[in-house]
């Protein structure tokens, strides 16, 4: 069984991957021409980036790849991260309205210091705890399920083979953590954001788990990146071709987003500070 059914598909798909490599590039090289004799020159450029990522590849070594879906599709730990995010930041602020600190906060003029203070152990919290469980569930995919071949490229996955990313296996796991901790970082930023907003801890709680709610459901009907919990799921980015378009040149969507949501993060940072100098009044 693990004969016929495991290794022999496999190791048929390492040998034959520069046929739909190949084909990759045989069609794009097609469409450039096609595209700039119409003058549809986004296209031409957006075909361009195809041939040059999908030439000269080839599978050079062969290991088992089975657990790359195991590793990539596990989101349970994304859920835990979630929920200590919004357990450990809803009180951020609101706790001093409750306690009476905002006025000495206000009084002493520290208002902007606090909240930077607060925004840097927040993002270093959630910082911490996504390395936990990413190395947690690194080194339980390795020992349980045996995995190796992290130098192999990403496309010696089947499940990535039609990636247009050269990364190796383990790269793309670094990649996909990093994106990951964006995502996290927003999701954290808005809970902040509403412990600002909400004067009462227990509102406020109840606010984060009510929008967190509703970005996951809306992350089952559409694929829009600009909601967080999508980001938790960056392996989507990793398996096809997909590319948006920055002053008329096509870059691939996984570090267009990335540049996405670090703008995202730096405005919901002065969004918070903000908010933070209006609570403090309050």
């Amino acid at each position: 069984m693990l004969v016929g059914f495991d290794i022999i598909p496999e190791l048929e798909y390492a040998v034959t991957y520069p046929n739909i490599s190949d084909k990759i590039c045989n069609d794009a090289y097609e469409n450039i021409f096609f595209f700039n004799e119409r003058k549809n020159y986004s296209e031409a450029k957006r075909n361009a980036l195809i041939y040059k990522l999908y030439q000269n590849r080839e599978i050079k070594s062969y290991n088992l790849t089975e657990w790359v879906e195991y590793y990539f599709k596990y989101d349970f730990s994304s859920l835990l991260i979630i929920i200590m995010i919004i357990v450990g930041l809803a009180s951020s602020f609101s706790i001093e309205t409750e306690s009476g600190m905002n006025l000495l906060i206000k009084t002493s003029g520290a208002v902007y210091k606090t909240a930077n203070a607060k925004l840097i152990s927040a993002c270093t919290y959630i910082l911490l705890i996504t390395i936990i469980f990413s190395l947690f569930d690194f080194f339980v995919v390795k020992y349980l399920c045996g995995a190796d071949g992290f130098s192999n490229p990403l496309y010696s996955a089947y499940m990535f083979r039609y990636t247009p990313y050269n990364f190796s296996l383990l790269e793309a796991a670094v990649v996909c953590e990093a994106i990951r901790l964006l995502g996290f970082i927003v999701i954290g930023e808005i809970t902040v954001l509403i412990s600002a907003l909400i004067k009462k801890t227990i509102p406020a709680l109840c606010a984060d788990f009510m929008i967190t709610v509703l970005f996951m459901l809306c992350a089952d009907k559409n694929s829009l990146m600009i909601n967080p919990i999508n980001m938790l799921s960056p392996y989507r980015m990793l398996e096809k071709f997909d590319c948006r378009f920055i002053g008329g040149e096509p870059v691939l969507s996984i570090y267009y987003y990335a540049i996405l949501y670090i703008v995202m993060i730096i405005l919901l940072f002065v969004f918070i500070k903000f908010a933070a100098r209006s609570g403090q009044g309050a």
